[in-house]
């Protein structure tokens, strides 16, 4: 029993220092990413999206809930940080989270714990599920900034954020 504890305390050590990296991380990509805004408050890239699917493919399933955590409290911190309202802040952190999730598990479930980008079929397959979880948080912002700008138009939300997204995650070899 007694050696039980010393793990128990090393994994739980150890998941609030990824969560603790990974946030920071994401924070310094996301204001990266906002520097480069097509309009205020609307990166043309989020590099933030390749820092939490990279330590989700890189580290796997265990990583799952720090890198979450740590994806909803960066980003909702970055909304803030340039004077978003906290709710939009809060909806996007989810988003963003959700993006990431989504994107991990496809190539979980496609390639099994071990990816490697080491043909054309495999890049092909990440830039899939990239696009996936970039359309489901992409469809998922047009709701929630229809509920507090309806006269911004969607398709215009939808594609900025899809694309600001997508690159973000791009593989490092491209």
């Amino acid at each position: 029993m007694e050696r039980s504890r010393p793990v128990i305390g090393q994994s739980w050590f150890w998941s609030v220092k990824l969560a603790v990296a990974t946030g920071i991380a994401y924070f310094l990509a996301g204001r990266l990413g906002l520097i480069v805004a097509v309009e205020p408050g609307l990166a043309i890239f989020w590099p933030a999206s390749g820092i939490s699917v990279g330590a989700l493919i890189a580290l796997g399933s265990r990583a799952r809930l720090p890198v979450a955590a740590a994806v909803l409290v960066a980003s909702t911190a970055c909304g803030l940080s340039i004077g978003r309202s906290a709710w939009l802040s809060i909806a996007f952190g989810l988003l963003n989270t959700l993006q990431t999730l989504v994107t991990a598990w496809l190539i979980e479930r496609w390639f099994g714990r071990t990816f490697k980008l080491e043909d054309v079929r495999r890049v092909l397959w990440f830039f899939t599920a990239t696009a996936v979880g970039s359309a489901i948080a992409a469809a998922g912002a047009v709701v929630a900034i229809s509920l507090f700008k309806p006269t911004v138009s969607p398709l215009h939300v939808w594609g900025l954020w899809f694309a600001a997204s997508t690159l973000g995650v791009r593989p490092l070899h491209c």
